[in-house]
């Protein structure tokens, strides 16, 4: 299950960077003050037994999109019932909550009113088109460590979503 979460990120994380223009910074390193950690905790409900309920915890990754945004996928955000984030993978967890979430689309934007997880924050901009031609990265965040790859583009297509059963283009 992390898997798919990690893959979902790493398209929009990798379209993010191969598409904006920042290809040619190799490392990556220039987008870690933008990434963020997210814990996501909900209810589980049995449903062959609905008195038993049990929590769940999720850990996924965000990146900075705009001033008090943070993109994610919108995976485990249904009968949430806490969800705090952390700059850099370590340090102090800071209480968030959901602004909007499409699952349709997988996606999800995150804020916080705490004025101090924001700073040293930066936003990544979003591709504005998507081209085939170039290079393109591949940037995972995993651990609190940045982790780069080249990838190699085979063709767009158009499939169904994981979370619905509209058709869209894909990678």
């Amino acid at each position: 299950m992390k898997i798919r979460f990690s893959c979902l990120f790493v398209l929009l994380f990798g379209m993010t960077a191969a598409f904006s223009g920042e290809v040619g910074k190799k490392s990556g390193r220039w987008l870690e003050p933008s990434i963020v950690s997210l814990d996501v905790t909900r209810k589980q409900y049995d449903y062959s037994q609905p008195w038993s309920r049990r929590s769940q915890s999720v850990t996924k990754s965000g990146i900075v999109i705009g001033p008090r945004e943070i993109l994610t996928t919108a995976d485990d955000f249904t009968d949430r019932t806490l969800v705090r984030i952390q700059k850099g993978g370590r340090g102090q967890w800071w209480s968030a909550e959901v602004k909007r979430v499409d699952y349709p689309a997988n996606v999800a934007i995150i804020t916080t009113d705490n004025e101090k997880f924001w700073a040293d924050l930066k936003p990544v901009a979003l591709a504005s088109s998507v081209s085939k031609d170039g290079d393109i990265q591949i940037l995972r965040w995993r651990g609190g460590n940045l982790e780069n790859r080249k990838a190699e583009f085979n063709r767009f297509g158009v499939g169904h979503g994981n979370m619905s059963d509209a058709v869209h283009v894909q990678l």
